[in-house]
């Protein structure tokens, strides 16, 4: 956990580059590729389609549980998730937040209900419970 703190402040501190948006990254065999570059991503990212949709629509759309996690931030590391993410509600208050490993989850995950009150949270080692 420490290290996983320590990762996450160095990140902040010095960063590797400018976020990019998660969408314009190419992502092929389960992993993510710069866009430009064509090489294994390593940065941070983000996504905000909600904010997308409401520009080119001027609505909030009526979004259902299938549409998955639309609003997030975080880092990959050589195409994988790795440090700290964190997701968010159409509101944009916090509706999950962990760290990843190597593309999987890893160490302390926190869940919230809607009005950012904590509803669970679990340790993860490799992605299992």
């Amino acid at each position: 956990m420490k290290n996983h703190l320590i990762i996450s402040l160095l990140i902040i501190l010095f960063g590797c580059s400018n976020p990019i948006d998660d969408d314009l990254l190419i992502e092929k065999d389960g992993l993510k590729y710069h866009p430009e570059t064509k090489q294994l991503y390593t940065g941070q990212t983000f996504s905000d389609r909600l904010e997308k949709h409401k520009r080119k629509y001027k609505k909030t759309p009526p979004f259902s549980r299938s549409d998955g996690d639309l609003i997030f931030q975080g880092y990959y590391k050589e195409g994988l998730r790795d440090g700290l993410w964190t997701y968010k509600y159409y509101n944009y208050s916090r509706k999950r937040v962990g760290y990843y490993l190597n593309g999987k989850k890893d160490s302390l995950w926190t869940y919230y209900f809607k009005n950012d009150k904590k509803r669970c949270e679990g340790k993860y080692s490799n992605d299992i419970k």
